[in-house]
């Protein structure tokens, strides 16, 4: 994955994510990124220098403004791991809702019935029996449903515990170890 900033729009994108950036947009590593955001959620701006390249310019932002900063960061970690898990396609979410529903379905009916299309596309796709591919994927599922709920779990209480901070905290620094619990969640952790 590579993040990129736009000098003209002085924003940042993200190459697993947007398919279209702006013509402006330059690499920019990770750490950097991080480093900017946490500039920006204690209450900097990001702006561009005479190269175009983002740097941190003192700004004073009054203690509403510096909460909601951190608990953004705090949800775009969230979105971020949620497209780690699952896709950034809301068309592909569909599909593997579709299919563990049918598969789910299947297995509650004792594999009687019809095979549902999307367990016989997998077991055909696998080479596997029905049963084992009706399971297969309703443990994926299980799977990504339980890290969706540690994931859901993680942004609520780092927003909570954010929002009631009081006026003179450092939001960020409230909000950064749920952000890097966000972070480190990845699809191999959830398999």
């Amino acid at each position: 994955m590579s993040i990129f900033y736009s000098q003209s729009l002085n924003a940042f994108y993200n190459d697993e994510l947007h398919s279209a950036m702006p013509a402006d947009c330059i690499v920019i590593t990770a750490e950097k990124h991080r480093e900017l955001l946490k500039g920006q959620a204690e209450g900097m701006a990001i702006t561009p220098d005479n190269d175009g390249f983002p740097v941190l310019k003192v700004q004073i932002l009054p203690p509403i403004q510096r909460c909601q900063l951190a608990c953004q960061a705090i949800d775009t970690a969230a979105g971020e791991a949620r497209n780690r898990i699952v896709s950034d396609s809301s068309l592909i979410e569909v599909e593997y809702q579709r299919t563990y529903d049918q598969a789910t379905l299947f297995i509650n009916n004792n594999y009687t019935g019809a095979v549902p299309q999307a367990v016989k596309s997998h077991a055909e796709a696998y080479g596997v029996s029905d049963q084992v591919a009706a399971e297969t994927i309703k443990q994926i599922g299980d799977n990504w449903y339980t890290t969706l709920d540690i994931i859901r779990d993680l942004r609520l209480k780092g927003k909570q515990a954010t929002e009631n901070a009081g006026e003179e905290a450092d939001y960020m620094t409230i909000a950064q170890p749920f952000i890097d619990q966000l972070n480190s969640i990845n699809p191999e952790a959830s398999a």
